[in-house]
């Protein structure tokens, strides 16, 4: 079997209004209704099941890149070894290396980053004071 990359596009998406038959998959079965969490279990699924190397999410979206980095230690303890942003508009598109980003912060960074989204202002949150209030550790040590 040969490893190879899969890309994912982190948008909404409807089952379209055919008479198709619909085939539930145990791996994609979740109550999550946003498609930046959505993507999650697809990249879980094709990294376990089909040696998938290299994932490439294709979202400018602040969410998608915080759950992307909370799920990349698992992600590579299944044998992930890139995990690509691609965020930006027209000529500002930029490709994020997540990967790298997640092993020089470190796997407890990566867990409180979605934490620390909610608590600054997220799709369904209104931020809490500043970005940088909402990180302060001196908040919540003394």
């Amino acid at each position: 079997m040969s490893c190879s990359s899969l890309i994912l596009f982190a948008a909404a998406c409807r089952w379209p209004k055919t008479k198709t038959k619909v085939f539930q998959h145990p791996d994609f079965d979740t109550d999550y209704e946003e498609a930046d969490i959505r993507i999650i279990p697809h990249a879980v699924h094709a990294v376990r099941q089909s040696c998938m190397t290299r994932i490439v999410i294709l979202s400018s979206d602040t969410n998608v890149f915080v759950v992307a980095m909370y799920f990349y230690h698992l992600l590579a303890a299944n044998g992930l070894a890139e995990l690509w942003l691609r965020g930006g508009v027209g000529d500002k598109t930029r490709f994020i290396p997540l990967h790298v980003i997640a092993v020089k912060v470190g796997k407890p960074m990566c867990e409180v980053l979605p934490a620390t989204r909610v608590l600054t202002g997220c799709d369904i949150t209104s931020k809490f004071g500043t970005k940088a209030a909402g990180i302060k550790p001196s908040l919540f040590c003394t």
